[in-house]
């Protein structure tokens, strides 16, 4: 079975996919509660039609826009309304304006800009502070992402970013995300590690893991510090070597093609032995591999997958 197959075979009700969901850029009327007629939207595709915005804008749509190198300070200083970004195929973009950013923003969304530097983690700004979605998509620039830039991120969506290499908060003002509800990364394949010393986020309930073929660790203490974790999705991870302790709420656990990982022996056999109505679901090489070490040889597998 692929890993097209192995993800498509997922019940649909137990997966989340943020690119298909709230963030989707094709959708941008408020997601939460009834349409508001006043919410003015507009898509443009040339520099010109973005010089001549009109003001009260609720959402702004850029894309295609080659030429455009960034984006003029006295534009974004007259879009205090902004909520929802979108940034989509503008290869030249290398900056977005920090002196009149648009604080009420609440979504963004970027894709394909390959030289946008979105976000410094030496240059501390508050432009992010309501920002409840992000997705990053085929950006070549983010290297790190300071999670401490969004204490009201909702749902936090990152692909296909081949330079990205760790999720950073400053030991100095570590902060519990609590406002996080889902997570996705795949397609980032220098991603390593995450959060040193753990991933703070209490209101956690979806993680989903995608070829990242170097990362090595999952956030420490999951159990703990993500204590409301629902789904945890783990698909071609090679260099994964372990998972932590996982918090007792967990009710959907999905490993395929993770052939270096290793079961914790105090939740391998005492978590599995506990939770009724966990539905597992590992490849069968990988499922082998378990088994061989000892690990639960009589929890059954509701789905089931062929590495031939």
């Amino acid at each position: 079975m692929t890993q097209d197959a192995v993800e498509s075979s997922l019940p649909v009700s137990q997966t989340l996919n943020l690119r298909d969901t709230a963030d989707d850029p094709t959708n941008t009327r408020p997601q939460d509660g009834p349409q508001d007629l006043s919410f003015k939207s507009m898509k443009v595709s040339g520099i010109l039609q973005l010089i001549e915005l009109p003001e009260g804008l609720h959402s702004l749509r850029i894309e295609g826009c080659d030429a455009l190198e960034e984006i003029p300070e006295g534009i974004m200083a007259g879009l205090n309304q902004l909520q929802h970004l979108y940034i989509i195929n503008c290869c030249s973009l290398n900056s977005l304006p920090e002196d009149h950013p648009p604080t009420a923003l609440k979504k963004l969304y970027v894709q394909n800009c390959k030289k946008l530097e979105i976000f410094s983690p030496t240059k501390r700004t508050r432009q992010y502070a309501f920002l409840e979605h992000l997705c990053i998509g085929s950006s070549d620039s983010l290297i790190s992402l300071p999670l401490d830039f969004f204490p009201k991120l909702r749902s936090l969506s990152i692909w296909d970013c081949a330079n990205l290499q760790s999720l950073s908060m400053p030991v100095e003002i570590q902060k519990d995300l609590t406002s996080l509800e889902a997570l996705e990364i795949r397609d980032c394949p220098k991603l390593e590690y995450f959060l040193k010393g753990g991933l703070s986020a209490p209101n956690l309930m979806s993680i989903w893991l995608s070829n990242c073929k170097n990362l090595k660790e999952l956030p420490d203490r999951l159990d703990t510090l993500i204590n409301s974790l629902r789904s945890l999705f783990i698909n071609n991870c090679p260099e994964l070597v372990s998972v932590p302790r996982l918090p007792s709420t967990l009710s959907l656990l999905s490993i395929t093609f993770c052939y270096k990982l290793e079961l914790v022996m105090d939740w391998g056999c005492i978590v599995f032995g506990i939770l009724v109505g966990w539905r597992l679901k590992v490849d069968v090489k990988t499922w082998s591999h378990f088994q061989g070490k000892g690990y639960c040889p009589s929890i059954s597998i509701l789905y089931a997958s062929v590495d031939l």
